[in-house]
């Protein structure tokens, strides 16, 4: 995973979610953009991940059989599930190099199937009315930015659900939400 500086992502970031306060509450948020290129860091990983879940397939076939299935990922004997969970798990260790996420499975992420109902999630949490009085117009320059560098008719939506207790997503926080659109 290689981030990837866009001006226009980094200057969004930095004027209308880094610090802004509505009200009782500070929002701090930002959008960052990753290469799905495999570096060695991730070629690693994958190599780790795989080798759990093949454990966990031998040391329980039958059960596991059932969750293959049921992975939101895909079925994760698959390799291109594997990979998947690879890259977001390396988004998320890029974006916080601070924190490690690589024992996170595939059941700590969501595949959003309705493009609608993620950009309803973030226009009424993270881009809320507050946001929009406070800078008009905000909402569409987001989605305006996030389109021109992400064709979003043309990718997949998957969000990270962390664990309640997670220092990184939890502690002092009234909320978070962490959105993956992959191409």
């Amino acid at each position: 995973m290689k981030y990837v500086p866009l001006p226009e992502l980094q200057y969004f970031t930095s004027s209308c979610l880094d610090g802004a306060v509505i009200g009782d509450l500070i929002l701090n948020g930002f959008i960052e953009a990753y290469t799905c290129k495999a570096d060695r860091s991730e070629a690693k990983l994958y190599k780790e991940v795989r080798a759990k879940v093949e454990k966990k397939i031998s040391n329980s076939p039958t059960i596991f059989t059932e969750k293959m299935a049921s992975s939101p990922l895909g079925p994760i004997n698959h390799t291109s599930t594997i990979q998947l969970l690879v890259h977001l798990i390396g988004t998320l260790n890029s974006s916080m190099p601070d924190y490690d996420f690589s024992e996170l499975q595939a059941c700590d992420f969501v595949h959003c199937n309705n493009i609608d109902l993620v950009a309803n999630n973030i226009n009424e949490s993270f881009l809320n009315y507050a946001l929009e009085a406070k800078l008009q117009g905000v909402r569409k320059k987001f989605w305006d930015i996030l389109d021109s560098v992400i064709d979003l008719k043309k990718c997949s939506v998957y969000s990270f659900i962390p664990d309640d207790e997670s220092e990184v997503f939890g502690e002092g926080k009234v909320w978070t939400m962490n959105y993956f659109f992959v191409k």
